[in-house]
């Protein structure tokens, strides 16, 4: 096992403000330029890391750490974690039978190492030819088929206990065969341990007959045909969309008088149809809210309600949201872990997610008006919306961000920009930042 550094970093009230972030960022210099070492909560960095950022690099990046903690600023911890040079994977299941996929378990011998097998995380995989990566069924039968092509394998989650890490060395065994480097055998490394494929080869053996299960959505949204193994069944896709339309369930003909029973084995070729109920269409959707423009720093919180009959905003878990239009984007992003910051480049749009629910029996349709605060703002910059069986999202569009900008040149002039304007500013407000380019102040 191999001894790498592992950091953390808290966030204490400060003088940026007293906002609680996920994650920081340490500056780093080196010939006069900023290198953005950004360390998560809890995050290991192994030494490969650490040579790519350079121990140069490093050394100056810990000394400013250090020096943000004698401040006050930050709390630090460095402390070593240690490296899985090998994982032990033990299963009954060598090979793979063509035929629809038997349930499979597999167990690992390595210290402070274990599978967990909770909420589908081992499960089987198929690496189909060209694909270039493992894939899972979605809502295909989970069977292998005999086509002298397809890899098949099984991928489980591998949890580490607290200070135990893997590393792009670590090993892979199978049943005591190194199989490291065996077909698409692989891992993909995560905070808490990471994922591990053993690539169990092509299917022998005869093939399963199968059906093509076939969705008629009579003009609605399209969904996949299916290819379900003799005897199986099939699961129950989302509900499709049609414009003026209430979808009314699946119907075994396109009489629409008996009801399709997804519990029922498919033993041939199957055509499920859907049924569709005329719907009151809503013209137009007005949302009021104070907020109408957006100023460079932390985004603050917001609210919007609606004033039309049958419609209403939900703002349960997370739906009602401030997004971003990157330039070049083509869509609507959310921030992720980034700070909700705005920043006045001079390209980015901002503006808000609403979740828009409607009564039983109400849509809109793509020709229905977009009103903020009493303005037609249909189509006005990015505003847009996107339909669902419930109702929909609809993104209004706030335009740039403004607000003083500054060139920063030298670590002082960052220093100083943040602490002589710290109102709506953190430190994760400015972890984009570069020597040479110019950052807004609100």
């Amino acid at each position: 096992m191999k001894t790498v550094f592992k950091l953390e970093l808290f966030s204490n009230k400060n003088t940026y403000g007293n906002k609680h972030t996920k994650e920081h960022t340490i500056y780093i210099f080196r010939k006069q330029k900023v290198v953005n070492f950004k360390i998560t909560k809890g995050e290991k960095i192994g030494m490969e890391s650490l040579k790519k950022k350079s121990i140069i690099c490093f050394v100056l990046g810990l000394a400013m750490f250090l020096s943000f903690a004698s401040l006050g600023i930050f709390t630090s911890k460095v402390y070593a974690a240690t490296t899985i040079d090998r994982i032990d994977i033990a299963s009954e299941t060598t090979s793979v039978q063509a035929g629809v996929l038997p349930a499979f378990t597999a167990t690992t011998t390595t210290e402070h190492a274990s599978i967990e097998a909770y909420g589908g995380n081992t499960i089987w995989v198929r690496w189909p030819s060209g694909a270039g990566s493992w894939h899972g069924f979605g809502d295909d039968t989970e069977a292998a088929f005999n086509d002298g092509i397809t890899h098949y394998g099984m991928r489980l989650r591998v949890g580490l206990d607290s200070g135990y890490q893997f590393s792009e060395d670590t090993k892979i065994y199978f049943n005591d065969v190194d199989v490291t480097s065996s077909g698409h055998t692989s891992k993909s490394i995560t905070s808490w341990g990471g994922y591990v494929y053993i690539d169990l080869g092509l299917a022998t053996g005869e093939n399963p007959t199968t059906h093509t299960v076939t969705f008629d959505t009579d003009g609605g949204t399209s969904i996949s045909n299916r290819t379900i193994v003799d005897g199986c069944t099939t699961n129950k896709p989302n509900n499709p969309t049609k414009t003026g339309y209430i979808f009314g369930g699946w119907y075994t003909d396109n009489t629409y008088t008996t009801e399709f029973n997804f519990s029922n084995a498919i033993t041939a070729d199957t055509t499920i149809y859907a049924k569709w109920n005329s719907a009151s269409i809503l013209n137009e959707i007005r949302i009021t809210s104070e907020t109408t423009s957006v100023q460079a720093g932390v985004l603050p919180a917001f609210t919007a309600t609606t004033t039309t009959e049958h419609a209403s905003i939900e703002a349960y878990g997370g739906n009602t949201i401030w997004v971003r239009w990157p330039s070049g984007a083509g869509s609507w992003h959310g921030f992720g872990d980034d700070t909700e910051a705005a920043f006045n480049d001079g390209i980015t749009h901002y503006g808000m997610r609403l979740r828009v629910g409607l009564d039983s029996g109400y849509q809109f349709s793509e020709d229905t008006k977009i009103y903020f605060n009493d303005v037609d703002v249909t189509s006005s910059g990015h505003t847009s919306m996107s339909l669902t069986s419930w109702g929909g999202y609809v993104y209004i569009d706030l335009g740039l961000a403004t607000g003083r900008r500054v060139t920063v040149t030298t670590y002082d002039e960052l220093k100083e920009a943040v602490n002589g304007h710290n109102d709506n500013i953190t430190d994760t407000s400015i972890t984009e930042v570069k020597l040479g380019a110019d950052i807004a102040i609100p």
